[in-house]
């Protein structure tokens, strides 16, 4: 039974003497400094890096699809830019129309009026 994690295993199952009192495990207590030293950390447990890696992984997948999506939406952006130019020079055209067709409507108007 060489296995240093079942020795430590075991520890914990170790009942304390009596002669010790019964020691309080708030750590701001004051007898906090009577409760035993326990020597297993997360290394002597095991391995705990594919949790964190498989979050990693699906965090790059998220990050990546934002990025995608958000070339998409820039691509868009471009498209409906160039589009509102379009229909405003289309529409300054339509304007200056309108401004020379009620330019001759006046002139109509007068000749009109000159004929009467």
């Amino acid at each position: 039974m060489n296995n240093p994690l079942l020795l430590h295993i075991d520890f914990f199952f170790q009942t304390l003497p009596s002669s010790q009192p019964q020691a309080q495990t708030t750590p701001g207590s004051s007898s906090f400094k009577d409760f035993p030293n326990v020597p297993v950390g997360l290394d002597d447990i095991g391995d705990f890096s594919f949790a964190n890696d498989e979050q990693v992984k699906k965090l790059e997948k998220k990050v990546e699809e934002v990025l995608v999506e958000n070339k998409k939406m820039l691509d868009r952006e471009k498209k409906i830019e160039k589009r509102v130019k379009t229909v405003e020079a289309e529409n300054l055209s339509l304007l200056k129309r309108v401004e020379a067709d009620q330019t001759e409507i006046d002139i109509m108007k007068v000749r009109i009026t000159e004929l009467e």
